[in-house]
C-alpha cells in the first residue's frame, strides 16, 4: 500500500507542477478562460486558436489527475502514517 501511495503522491507532484507551468509560464493567458461559463473551445472558434483551446483542456485534465492522485496517495498512505509501532517486550 505505502508503494502505492508514493507513487499516486508522484503523481500528483508531477500533475501539480504541469499544471502550474501550463496556466503561469505559458505565452497565453490562460486564467481569463479557466471555469467559464461561455465555451472557448466550441466547434466555431476551436478551429482558429487550436493551441489556446489545447491548453485550455490540457490544464482542465491537470486538475483531474492532480485531484484525483491526491485523494488516492492519502487514502493509500493515511493507514502507513497512522499505525504504530509494536512495543516488544522482552
Amino acid at each position: 500500500m505505502g508503494l502505492i501511495g508514493l507513487v499516486f503522491l508522484s503523481i500528483f507532484g508531477w500533475s501539480s507542477f504541469m499544471l502550474i507551468k501550463t496556466i503561469y509560464f505559458s505565452d497565453l493567458d490562460l486564467t481569463q478562460y479557466l471555469f467559464s461559463n461561455h465555451e472557448y473551445c466550441s466547434e466555431s472558434n476551436a478551429s482558429k486558436d487550436f493551441k489556446k483551446c489545447e491548453k485550455i483542456i490540457t490544464t482542465y485534465w491537470m486538475i483531474t489527475f492532480s485531484i484525483i492522485s491526491l485523494v488516492i496517495s492519502f487514502i493509500t498512505l493515511f493507514p502507513a502514517v497512522m499505525m504504530k509501532k509494536k512495543i516488544v517486550k522482552p
